[in-house]
């Protein structure tokens, strides 16, 4: 596990929307959270929200000849059945928005069901049009989700010599909060995570893991002076890592995709994450277009906002 507030992450599990919060993270949280929760859902400073509605905007109207793919979570409740390719809520039914679904049959497929609601998870393929989504063959059962492994780590090249930890007594949970309290106050500061020496076995992981944690400090520039501005709180293993753009700078990105300007142009947005690990954001929408695209390079620069589109034109 990894932990980040505008800056710790929690490493166990940044996958799926929530109540879940539209992007579900997922996984433990360890006592040394400080003051994490900043980064639940809806929260300034968080990390994944819901920038707009899954509802469909009027806009959002396709050739009614073209195919797309997709996989979400069919919902069928007393008055009409819904694809939601968004976020959904752990709750039985679960609730979630997105285009109503027409053409459904539940015949010979297996789901859940819950006061007179059913749903189950599909990849479908059918035309978009006018907010509707218009089966044009069989669904298919997606192959399960597997764990992808631990993808937030430490930066850094462990030294050959390896982590250096020139000061046991200061690698407290306290300590940890104090060097972290300190980078945030930096106007460059970047985003903060830990990493460990050597992975906590899972009944440790609400475990203060001191002189095992690295501590991960990112920064726009002058990595030295900061290395010995953390020194003075932090010392076990340190990385102080350099990224584009500041945190502050990764949030109001995030903000402004939310701000309504995607609609404006026909695109429906469904979540938005940032990871500081990385210094991008990303932005969840139905479909993606190409003008859409060019024009968040064009705001945002190449490789600072990644377009995850739930449904995808089918290619002859």
């Amino acid at each position: 596990m990894r932990i980040w507030h505008s800056a710790i992450a929690n490493r166990m599990g940044q996958r799926t929307g929530s109540s879940r919060c539209p992007g579900y993270m997922s996984g433990a949280s360890l006592a040394m959270t400080l003051a994490l929760t900043l980064a639940a859902c809806g929260e300034e400073g968080g990390g994944r929200v819901a920038p707009g509605s899954t509802e469909p905007s009027p806009a959002s109207t396709y050739p009614a000849d073209e195919l797309f793919e997709g996989t979400g979570l069919v919902l069928d409740g007393k008055k009409k059945t819904i694809l939601c390719l968004g976020g959904a809520t752990d709750s039985a039914p679960p609730q979630c928005g997105g285009p109503r679904l027409q053409g459904w049959s539940w015949e010979g497929l297996e789901y859940d069901e819950s006061a007179g609601t059913k749903w189950g998870t599909f990849t479908v393929t059918g035309t978009y049009v006018d907010g509707v989504f218009t089966l044009k063959a069989d669904p298919e059962v997606p192959e399960p989700y597997v764990e992808r492994g631990d993808a937030i780590t430490a930066p850094c090249s462990e030294p050959s010599d390896g982590w250096n930890i020139p000061d046991p007594a200061r690698t407290e949970e306290g300590d940890l909060q104090a060097a972290i309290r300190a980078a945030e106050e930096e106007k460059d500061f970047a985003g903060a995570w830990i990493d460990y020496i050597v992975e906590p076995q899972i009944e440790q992981e609400g475990q203060v893991q001191g002189k095992n944690i690295i501590l991960v400090l990112s920064f726009t520039g002058d990595p030295e002076r900061h290395e010995d501005e953390a020194r003075v709180h932090w010392g076990g293993p340190l990385c102080i890592w350099v990224h584009d753009r500041t945190e502050a700078d990764l949030g109001r990105i995030q903000a402004e995709l939310g701000s309504g300007w995607p609609e404006e142009m026909g695109i429906e947005t469904t979540w938005s994450d940032r990871d500081i690990t990385v210094g991008t954001v990303s932005i969840g929408v139905i479909v993606g277009t190409p003008a859409f695209e060019a024009e968040v390079v064009e705001r945002y620069g190449m490789d600072t906002v990644r377009v995850v589109p739930a449904l995808r034109p089918i290619q002859d």
